[in-house]
């Protein structure tokens, strides 16, 4: 009896619960940490209603994570706590061979200004362009697991778009439905495949130093930085698609069309903290997702502080009480960090400096203090901080505001992707020009794709309009001028002797 009841549970269980592939490569620390805590929020609201020996069981059964290894040393750095099922693809020979050389580079990226052209240089010495296409191939070329893949039957996969690789693997393995994922603010980018309006005078690009507020020479510097930044992701996704169109033909879909016929996009951005901005409906801002509430009884560690940070934490202190965290050695690091979000979430903290800051910062605006984040090389600053408290005011206004949204990053994110993988397998009838019956395709919210990602530049920025009224203006000056000649001819000269 007993038995006959968990299997009616699993079956219920397997009616209402979806099977989700997330593509996630282990290359940078926060891209990791992002995707895997999607996988986990999508694994606890699979199993949510059920007791936990026997979610453990069914964890496996419709939650899986592919990561492909760019960086064995941080192989042990998924993020994933409830999520079991991950299938974990080596380290292609070629990537690891490039890894060795790019540790002194990537550690220059912290110090460099925010330009696309600098950044461009870094990623150009690092062979980034290279490596994606290169585990790509080491990916596809995994003939069981490819099947593998295929025979599960998923019904969504998430994919984040520094790679054009995971969108191509869902493709191949006939997954029904896609989402695209960036773990970043804003990525204009993508903003322009599917067709959202990217406009630099007023909409900073993701490499950019500027609000929304900017001079003439910031407007220019952002949209050079957004037209450079496109060419060096586009490279590599053309590469990618390549690869994969060498192994299963050349008629595989471009890059532009798996973002364009991706069901939804996520990004790690939030409308009360982010630049005001022109969103479609397809984007859906799911900004401080990760951001946890497990820290109101973490309790201070001793922080020890070294040489010359001595004589600036006298200085801090003098102002009001400070901690300044230079080099220290702390066996648990977990014991650190749960001391720093404590102390992130104390009141009494109206200002923190960030040297090289490692958490995101939708995660750190929820905390009721005022940031400052800057790269410092040496701590010699000079301020008074009664001259913040408006800053600490509405660090803590924001602070509520992102506490007491309408409805949380968590929620909008779940309900999303239900909403997705709910109408991935019903078929729609697709009206084609020129046909009386329209073809049957997987349904991948097609009413979410704007047309403008159908138009050309000329239509898309109104140019053959412009272009239509100068010649039609021409034309009638023409007109006019040989009317008139016509009409009162110029009178002989005549000669005389």
């Amino acid at each position: 009896m007993a038995s006959s009841f968990v299997l009616l549970l699993f079956s219920l269980f397997a009616c209402n619960g979806y099977k989700i592939l997330v593509y996630s490569p282990i290359i940078w620390y926060s891209h990791t940490n992002f995707m895997g805590t999607l996988a986990d929020i999508l694994t606890e609201a699979g199993h949510n209603v059920l007791q936990e020996p026997l979610r453990k069981v069914l964890q496996v059964q419709l939650q899986t994570v592919l990561m492909p290894l760019m960086d064995p040393a941080q192989k042990d750095k998924t993020r994933l706590k409830t999520t079991k099922n991950i299938i974990m693809v080596p380290t292609d020979p070629r990537v690891l061979q490039m890894k060795e050389f790019e540790k002194d580079i990537l550690s220059d990226i912290w110090n460099m200004k925010p330009s696309i052209f600098e950044l461009n240089r870094a990623w150009a010495a690092t062979n980034m362009q290279a490596m994606f296409p290169f585990q790509c191939e080491r990916v596809i070329d995994d003939k069981p697991l490819m099947e593998r893949l295929e025979k599960e039957k998923f019904d969504l996969g998430m994919a984040e778009f520094i790679s054009a690789c995971g969108l191509g693997i869902i493709e191949a393995v006939k997954i029904p439905a896609s989402v695209v994922v960036y773990s970043v603010v804003y990525h204009d980018l993508i903003a322009q495949l599917i067709g959202e309006p990217s406009i630099p005078s007023y909409v900073p690009g993701c490499m950019s130093a500027s609000s929304d507020r900017m001079n003439l020479l910031e407007r220019f510097k952002n949209a050079v930085d957004m037209i450079f930044g496109h060419n060096f992701f586009l490279n590599m996704y053309r590469r990618e698609i390549e690869v994969i169109r060498a192994r299963f033909g050349s008629d595989f879909k471009n890059y532009e069309q798996l973002v364009v016929e991706s069901s939804l996009v996520l990004s790690n951005s939030n409308p009360y903290l982010d630049f005001p901005r022109p969103m479609l409906y397809k984007t859906v801002p799911i900004g401080g997702i990760t951001f946890s509430k497990r820290i109101e009884n973490n309790k201070l560690s001793e922080i020890p502080i070294f040489a010359d940070q001595l004589r600036n934490a006298n200085m801090l202190a003098r102002h009001g009480g400070a901690i300044v965290l230079s080099k220290f050695d702390l066996e648990n690091k977990e014991k650190l960090k749960n001391s720093l979000l404590s102390l992130l979430n104390d009141e009494r903290r109206v200002l923190v400096l960030f040297c090289k800051c490692s958490l995101e910062f939708s995660e750190m605006v929820q905390k009721p203090v005022y940031f400052l984040l800057r790269c410092i090389v040496k701590l010699n600053l000079k301020f008074s901080l009664p001259s913040i408290s408006s800053y600490s005011q509405n660090a803590k206004r924001l602070s509520e505001m992102l506490r007491n949204q309408p409805i949380s990053p968590k929620e909008l994110f779940i309900r999303h992707i239900e909403f997705a993988a709910r109408y991935a397998h019903k078929n729609i009838i697709v009206l084609e020009p020129g046909t009386e019956i329209g073809a049957s395709r997987f349904g991948r919210l097609p009413n979410l794709i704007s047309y403008g990602t159908q138009l050309s530049f000329l239509q898309y920025y109104f140019l053959d309009i412009f272009l239509a009224f100068f010649l039609t203006i021409i034309a009638a000056i023409y007109l006019i001028f040989k009317t008139f000649s016509k009409c009162f001819p110029s009178s002989p000269k005549i000669k005389n002797d």
